[in-house]
């Protein structure tokens, strides 16, 4: 059940991506936000559940930025130094 989870949100990742351009804004939320589950779904035997929601957020913030044109040097470090401080508080 866990396996076909995670190969039908890749199947519609890839479907999504391939097949509609990304010009809706919408759109573009809902494949980030499936690309994040499915990181969240990937590491999930790997990670603890809380560091598995960092790195998932952390995943979807950075796509997110990248698919608005807005992911530049300083936008990189803040979102890195956001993850890394908030793993610390975590941790």
């Amino acid at each position: 059940m866990f396996l076909a989870t995670e190969v039908l949100i890749f199947v519609t990742l890839v479907a999504v991506v391939m097949f509609v351009p990304p010009s809706n804004l919408w759109l573009i939320l809902c494949v980030n936000t499936l690309l994040g589950i499915f990181i969240y779904l990937l590491l999930s035997p790997l990670l603890k559940k809380k560091f598995r929601l960092l790195l998932a957020l952390l995943i979807l913030f950075i796509t997110t930025l990248k698919a608005f044109q807005l992911l530049d040097f300083l936008n990189f470090l803040l979102t890195i130094s956001l993850f890394v401080g908030l793993a610390i508080l975590v941790k």
